[in-house]
């Protein structure tokens, strides 16, 4: 119900909080990304511009951000005064939307840096470029009649397969068994 002023001072409180949300949550976020990109290599960084959840955020944040400027032009306060209400009304559930957004970033970012997500995720990579790395045309002669080697079956004679019930990585070998 305010006028011009209250209007301009929402909006612009607003836009100017979500980026300071903005650049101080991503620059810790890339902080730590950075120092555990150390210990687990860089793909870390490369899965978190990519993850869809870390865009999501990113993008809700700008989106507030640029609505309270669009919005902002549009009050005025000279001559012939206008506020839309309606306006500035969704440029604050869009601010609250934006906090539970960043709730959410900060519980996806910690679970996505532990190490057995680490792995899964490394895991999952691998599974993807597999068929690109090892096409099926393997240990056929290619088009350009160059054979490629099999490898030799003896010596996977006395190898036994090991099936798995979920996805994960090996934790403990029974070396007797």
């Amino acid at each position: 119900m305010g006028g011009p002023e209250g209007a301009r001072s929402v909006l612009s409180v607003i836009a100017d909080s979500i980026m300071t949300v903005v650049s101080i949550v991503f620059s810790l976020t890339v902080t730590t990304l950075a120092q555990t990109s150390s210990h687990y290599g860089p793909r870390i960084l490369r899965n978190f511009t990519a993850d869809r959840g870390v865009q999501f955020t990113l993008g809700t944040f700008i989106a507030t951000f640029i609505y309270c400027l669009m919005v902002l032009r549009t009050v005025r306060s000279v001559k012939n005064s206008f506020v839309p209400h309606v306006s500035v009304n969704i440029g604050m559930l869009l601010a609250l939307a934006s906090m539970a957004v960043l709730i959410y970033f900060i519980h996806h970012i910690s679970q996505n840096i532990q190490a057995e997500n680490l792995i899964v995720n490394v895991g999952e990579q691998f599974l993807e470029s597999l068929p690109v790395l090892f096409p099926e045309r393997i240990g056929r002669p290619s088009d350009n009649s160059r054979s490629e080697q099999l490898p030799d079956d003896s010596q996977w004679q006395a190898a036994d397969i090991v099936l798995s019930a979920d996805n994960g990585y090996v934790q403990v070998v029974d070396d007797e068994q």
